[in-house]
């Protein structure tokens, strides 16, 4: 499965397919680096991860991020 995060300016969303299919879904106000951890450990299914950001985030994301999945960041 892909995780993909999606961090503008007012919120960040979340979201894991399955091949083209949306599994699951979530967003929320900032980038807080503990919410997506949590999020990604109670999907344990994600192989990759893709980070989309116009904003600053912290480096305990690209951190995570790296180490568990095949990750991109842009």
């Amino acid at each position: 499965m892909n995780l993909v995060i999606d961090a503008g300016n007012t919120l960040t969303k979340l979201a894991i397919f399955q091949g083209r299919e949306m599994v699951a879904f979530t967003s929320f106000e900032g980038i807080p680096a503990n919410y997506i951890i949590k999020f990604c450990e109670s999907n344990a299914l994600i192989n990759n991860a893709l980070l989309s950001t116009v904003v600053e985030y912290p480096y305990e994301i690209d951190d995570y991020l790296s180490k568990q999945f095949k990750a991109i960041f842009f």
